[in-house]
């Protein structure tokens, strides 16, 4: 029981701490263009030919700086009131493929607290993956491609027949576009 708890906290955090690492510590505005990169169809290959409960993030909070990113993002559920199983997509875009790097660089070192995480290749100019949740329920896939970063998060439920791979794919199909 502590270590499902353990892990649960640790995937909680490490999410956490991407979001507001980016989000508070270097100031956001929010991007006036609103599009998910995830579609109904990518939604539903994670989620099953469910009823899907979308939801618009580009709402995000507004900050000052002459150096924010800006911030679009969606989710889709298969309830509108439980968090699993879910897919969202967060992406963050810089004014320039520096202020890019050094954030994704700051970012990958934060979320060190979570000993799954693993590079990747293939996937952007850079990626990593990081597992949590019970049975590795909860894959994340962080990637930075230009002047923008964006992670896919895909919150599954015990026993899934979706996989890393999945997650991959679908990072994949963003970051080529």
């Amino acid at each position: 029981m502590y270590e499902s708890l353990k892990s649960k906290l640790s995937y909680f955090f490490t999410t956490a701490i991407f979001s507001s690492f980016v989000l508070f510590s270097f100031g956001c505005r929010v991007a006036q263009k609103n599009a998910c990169e995830i579609s109904e169809e990518d939604a539903k290959i994670f989620l099953g030919n469910v009823e899907l409960f979308p939801s618009d993030k580009t709402k995000l909070p507004a900050g000052e700086g002459r150096n924010s990113p800006n911030i679009r993002g969606c989710s889709f559920a298969a309830d509108e009131h439980i968090d699993v199983p879910s897919v969202r997509w967060i992406n963050f875009e810089f004014d320039d493929e520096q202020k890019a790097k050094e954030n994704f660089t700051r970012v990958k070192g934060v979320t060190q607290i979570d000993l799954s995480k693993t590079d990747i290749t293939g996937i952007g100019d850079e990626a990593y993956l990081t597992r949590g949740g019970e049975s590795g329920n909860k894959i994340s896939i962080a990637v930075r491609k230009g002047k923008n970063m964006f992670m896919v998060i895909a919150s599954l439920v015990t026993g899934s027949d979706k996989s890393v791979e999945d997650v991959r794919t679908l990072a994949k199909k963003i970051a080529d576009k």
